[in-house]
């Protein structure tokens, strides 16, 4: 005759071994961040006309910033007047991690500003918050 603990621990067991063959699938869709660069922004990356040694910055060089899987995101970002977005991100060309500063219009599309190296504060979170 059949202990009914038994029957009831083995089918409990039975109930959590089948709850854990089950499977959940997350599939996970990057999207492209796009930020459009007037002429007048993308000579504005010359950084050199304006601070002596300072390096220029290639429009490129921002489109691998702005994504980055690790790319963080500050809007408004603390030191902008106009309540610019900024996507702190790596770009492998440039060898180093650049703010990327853009506002975004009325059609929710991205237009940038300006961008420089990180440095500081903006380092320190996108270093804090990287998770490759």
């Amino acid at each position: 005759q059949a202990d009914p603990t038994t029957n009831v621990a083995a089918s409990t067991t039975e109930q959590a071994a089948t709850a854990s063959v089950r499977l959940c699938l997350t599939f996970v869709y990057p999207r492209i961040v796009e930020v459009i660069w007037s002429d007048a922004a993308a000579q504005h990356l010359a950084r050199s006309q304006r601070y002596p040694g300072a390096v220029d910055i290639e429009v490129d060089w921002t489109v691998e910033a702005v994504n980055d899987i690790d790319a963080v995101q500050v809007d408004p970002y603390w030191t902008s007047r106009v309540n610019a977005l900024a996507i702190i991100g790596y770009s492998a060309a440039a060898g180093a991690v650049l703010v990327v500063l853009a506002y975004r219009d009325l059609d929710g599309d991205l237009h940038g500003m300006t961008a420089w190296p990180a440095a500081g504060r903006a380092l320190r979170l996108y270093t804090d918050g990287r998770t490759s």
